[in-house]
């Protein structure tokens, strides 16, 4: 007899063999959750409480950074999912404004923080 808790043991099972989102929709996610309605001192908060959705995040986000996109992802990414107003509409700007970010989430990781991304 099969019971729930053998159906959600095997729809985690399922989750875990899965394989990981891309970059992109992991970085979005990452903006849309802990970014977009967020201040400085509420991410020092989730960075405590959530280091393991930090560090997919700094990952995610230096692999887009780390690799082309389609021209505007950068901005959209950051003014939209990121909820932030940056000083032009420019893929570099908006690089520049992700890579404060990940610096800062690392310092607040401290030697929780990934290993660098090796280019």
């Amino acid at each position: 007899m099969i019971t729930m808790a053998d159906d959600l043991r095997d729809h985690f099972e399922a989750r875990l063999a899965a394989p990981s989102p891309p970059a992109l929709e992991r970085a979005r996610s990452f903006l849309m959750y802990y970014v977009h309605d967020s201040d400085p001192e509420l991410l020092k908060v989730d960075v405590k409480n959530s280091t393991a959705a930090i560090i997919d995040g700094i990952e995610a986000i230096e692999e887009i950074m780390a690799t082309p996109q389609v021209p505007g992802t950068l901005y959209q990414i950051v003014a939209y999912e990121g909820n932030r107003m940056l000083s032009d509409d420019t893929d570099a700007t908006a690089a520049a404004w992700l890579k404060k970010l990940t610096v800062d989430l690392r310092e607040w990781l401290g030697e929780y923080a990934p290993p660098a991304r090796q280019s």
